[in-house]
This record gives C-alpha cells, sequence and structure tokens, in this order.
C-alpha cells in the first residue's frame, strides 16, 4: 500500500518580478493556488511548477517540516502563523506566489478577496482522483520516502471537502481555474474555466512532474499507485 507523489520539500524559490510563460501575459501579479486532497499530487505539481514561474511557494506542511522534521503535527499552531508572515510578506513584496492547500476549510477565501484587493490574478488549479484509498496509498508510500504521514480519517475528509469546496465555494471566487485527473499514468485536463488560458503549457509541466515521480519510485524500489476501472492498483 502505496504513494507514488513525489516529495517536494519547498525550499523558498527566491521570487522576482517575471512574466510568467503559462498564464501571466503581462507585468501583473499572479496567485496560484494548487488544490487538491492528501496525497492526490499537489507537490509533485509543484516541485516543477514552482521554479519554472519562479514563484514563492508557501506550503504550511513544509514549514512546520522546517520547525520540527520530526514530528511535524506537534508544531502546527506555529508553522500556520508562520505560514500568514510568509503570505503577508508575498503580498507586501507584490511577488507572485503559489499555494499549496486541500481546500478542506474556508480560510483561503479571504486569502483570495486579500489578494484581488491588492491586484492580484488568482488561479486555482485543482488536482482531482477517484478516491481517498488512492490517496491513502499513495501517503504510504511518501512516508517510505522520508516524507509526512496523514492520519487515513483526516485523508478521507479532506477528500470530500476539498471536492465539495472548489466546486461550491472557491472556484467562482477566482479569475481562472483548471481541474486535473492524476489518477493515472498521464496528468490530464479534465474542466477549465472558459477563459483560462495556457493550459497546455501547464499539461505539459504536470505531465514531466508525474512522471520524474514515476521513475523515483521505480528507482527506490516503489510501487506507483493508480486507479483502474474504480480499482486502486500498484505498479
Amino acid at each position: 500500500m502505496y504513494s507514488k507523489d513525489k516529495i517536494y520539500y519547498g525550499q523558498r524559490i527566491l521570487a522576482f518580478p517575471y512574466v510568467s510563460i503559462i498564464f501571466m501575459k503581462n507585468n501583473s501579479k499572479y496567485l496560484y493556488l494548487i488544490a487538491g486532497a492528501n496525497g492526490s499530487g499537489k507537490s509533485t505539481l509543484a516541485s516543477e511548477l514552482i521554479p519554472e514561474e519562479k514563484l514563492e511557494f508557501l506550503n504550511a506542511d513544509e514549514i512546520a517540516k522546517e520547525i520540527c522534521p520530526e514530528n511535524i503535527s506537534s508544531v502546527s499552531i506555529s508553522a500556520g502563523k508562520e505560514f500568514y508572515k510568509r503570505l503577508d510578506s508575498c503580498f507586501d513584496q507584490g511577488i507572485s506566489f503559489a499555494i499549496e492547500t486541500t481546500l478542506s476549510g474556508k480560510n483561503h477565501i479571504k486569502t483570495i478577496s486579500r489578494a484581488k484587493a491588492f491586484g492580484y490574478k488568482v488561479i486555482l488549479i485543482y488536482i482531482s482522483v477517484d478516491t481517498p484509498d488512492l490517496c491513502i496509498n499513495r501517503i504510504k508510500v511518501r512516508v517510505e520516502k522520508g516524507g509526512h504521514y496523514v492520519p487515513d480519517e483526516d485523508v478521507i475528509r479532506r477528500f470530500y471537502r476539498c471536492r465539495e469546496n472548489f466546486w461550491n465555494k472557491y472556484k467562482d471566487l477566482v479569475d481562472d481555474w483548471a481541474v486535473f485527473y492524476n489518477g493515472a499514468i498521464q496528468f490530464t485536463l479534465l474542466h477549465k474555466s472558459n477563459k483560462v488560458k495556457g493550459i497546455s503549457k501547464l499539461t505539459k509541466i504536470g505531465n514531466r512532474a508525474v512522471k520524474k515521480a514515476q521513475e523515483e519510485n521505480r528507482f527506490l524500489g516503489l510501487p506507483n499507485v493508480y486507479c483502474v476501472h474504480g480499482e486502486t492498483v500498484f505498479r
């Protein structure tokens, strides 16, 4: 029982004014929300998207690792405070950045509102998979690779909340959104807003990230986890 997620260790890439090759057509400021359930592949996508777009990256789990790598759950409050300090810093500097989130709560409704008030364009990327079981098994592989564990009950709860919140609360608040499927060998576009651009480039980045994660697992002797006809399979 394993996960194919490649661990992105969240080093803070120094950001600078930059014109995005995906969505940015001018010198606008952009906020990317990379959303999905635990184990869906958010960090896998981020591992390629962040350096490609030269974005600052905010991830509460990675901040917790910086504070206490032995037990990130013990410093969740401290990590949350530091997350919002860094969020404020991004807004103050006016730099483009990305946030990784499960969207299981409503806290980023305020983040989106603040971003728009500061003149940011907000892009929401939702990574979808078939079942919580797929996520749980991918997380098990992540742990084998040194990544952090997430209790099964949390994975299941966040899986359904994330999907519900994306469709019913978040997608209509952002400027552009796209849904990608990451339950198979390829990273595939499922849905997008009518005005979103640069999808072809983003799909290529996602597939490059997934391929690297799959190759890493094979190199380490760990299975990749997919969904085939509704069943979780290990290959």
